[in-house]
């Protein structure tokens, strides 16, 4: 006896940058706006850390940077695609969901094979046109199953990572102690610039956050000295400012900080700066 295909099916529509995707939603669970990760320091850089669903732990990847395209940047319309093939599971971060379609079979137009080369091998090899956007459509079953090969087992989870944050703002500290706490961060705290250089020096974070105006000792000159001791300049830094104006960003790259970023910046934004220096380390 022959099984039927279904001429039609739906699928879960969303962008990466401006390029269109699709999944079968069979294999789409749930869609999640985007939410601090237990960061992996072992991990591969378009995974992103690991979710607590319900009891399930997941790996998160950055879809952007595993199809080889450019990093998803979080905001409000930032969305984490929970999909399931068979026994694997793995969220998605993508940049939009624009929302669910209806295709059929004989809409499916097959990629040249000079499209092909070069593309991750999950990428299907079909394409359709809806509302005048060529969409791809991935191949969730051997997305998954790729996944599920190279995940980091949760044992491999390094210690927490150390984060200690120089602010002379109880409240920029007290939201980021909270948003790192909830990441799997071991925060450390400091609204004094001198303290904050004794407690690097002791301590030996990961990542110091540091803001450029500081009593005592500023950040700049705080990072100044990261830099030149041997025991910590391995340190990964982060330096934010109210403004970030042009002055601010020339202090912050001669004083030798990996990275500056403006203390406007969405936490969710911050976290995720934090992450890939991590990871890039």
């Amino acid at each position: 006896m022959k099984t039927l295909v279904p001429a039609e099916f739906q699928v879960i529509l969303f962008k990466l940058g401006k390029d269109f995707y699709a999944l079968p939603i069979t294999d789409v669970r749930e869609v999640r706006l985007y939410e601090p990760l237990t960061t992996l320091l072992e991990a591969r850089p378009f995974v992103l850390g690991m979710l607590n669903l319900r009891g399930r732990i997941l790996p998160v990847l950055d879809l952007g940077q595993r199809l080889g395209k450019q990093a998803v940047v979080c905001q409000d319309k930032t969305r984490i695609l929970i999909a399931r093939a068979s026994e694997n599971w793995v969220g998605l971060l993508v940049d939009e969901v624009e929302g669910v379609a209806t295709i059929s079979l004989p809409t499916l137009q097959a990629l040249p094979v000079s499209a092909q080369v070069g593309q991750p091998q999950y990428l299907a090899s079909s394409v359709f046109e809806l509302k005048g956007h060529l969409i791809s459509l991935l191949d969730a079953a051997i997305l998954l199953s790729e996944s599920a090969e190279r995940r980091p087992k949760i044992d491999s989870v390094r210690h927490k990572p150390k984060i200690l944050i120089v602010d002379d703002s109880r409240t920029i500290l007290m939201i980021f102690k909270g948003l790192f706490e909830k990441a799997g961060y071991d925060v450390l705290l400091s609204k004094d610039g001198e303290e904050g250089w004794q407690m690097a020096l002791q301590e030996k974070p990961d990542v110091v956050i540091l803001d450029g105006l500081l009593p005592t000792l500023d950040g700049f000159e705080i990072c100044r000295r990261l830099r030149l001791d041997a025991g910590i300049k391995s340190s990964k830094i982060l330096m934010f400012t109210g403004g970030l104006e042009a002055e601010e960003t020339k202090q912050a790259q001669a004083a030798g900080a990996d990275r500056f970023i403006s203390k406007n910046t969405k936490p969710a934004d911050i976290l995720l700066a934090v992450q890939r220096l991590l990871e890039a380390a």
